[in-house]
């Protein structure tokens, strides 16, 4: 997953080609993939992407651009307005707003910054960095506590056993 610019998020990329008349094969970073369709879309240069039709194919959907060459969208990223994502319940969150956040042992010590965020398809996983070293957490309710307003994620004892 690529950080966001300070106004737009990844949600997708255009995969290979599918087909003689121009459609692709989309991977999207949605939770359901099909909301991708849902939202404004833009390229790297964040100039608007226009989704002329969508459909599923296997697990994963493919789609039709309104672009002049459709080879050239092979690999592209697909972002979207910040503004344009549903506001969350308060014990949720999007992967954009964890990353570079703190994150410190019940006791205070502070543990590093979160430089990414995946999912691993049972669990979201925290990657965190401390100077050089790197660590994997999963975000678990009885593990870690995601306080957004103060920046920083705190982890309970029973977390020690992932560090």
């Amino acid at each position: 997953m690529n950080k966001p610019t300070s106004s737009h998020i990844v949600v997708g990329q255009v995969n290979r080609t599918y087909g003689l008349n121009g459609w692709h094969h989309v991977t999207s970073y949605t939770e359901q993939p099909s909301n991708l369709f849902t939202y404004p879309l833009f390229d790297q240069y964040l100039n608007p992407i226009k989704v002329l039709a969508h459909k599923p194919h296997g697990k994963k959907h493919v789609a039709l651009f309104d672009h002049q060459t459709p080879e050239s969208l092979v690999n592209a990223l697909l972002y979207t307005p910040l503004d344009a994502l549903p506001d969350l319940p308060k014990d949720q969150f999007y992967y954009h707003q964890l990353i570079g956040l703190s994150v410190i042992k019940d006791d205070g010590t502070h543990l590093g910054e979160v430089t990414d965020v995946y999912s691993n398809g049972s669990e979201d996983i925290l990657i965190c960095q401390n100077g050089k070293h790197h660590f994997e957490l999963p975000i678990r309710a009885e593990l870690n506590q995601i306080k957004l307003t103060e920046a920083l994620i705190q982890l309970t004892t029973d977390a020690n056993a992932f560090l």
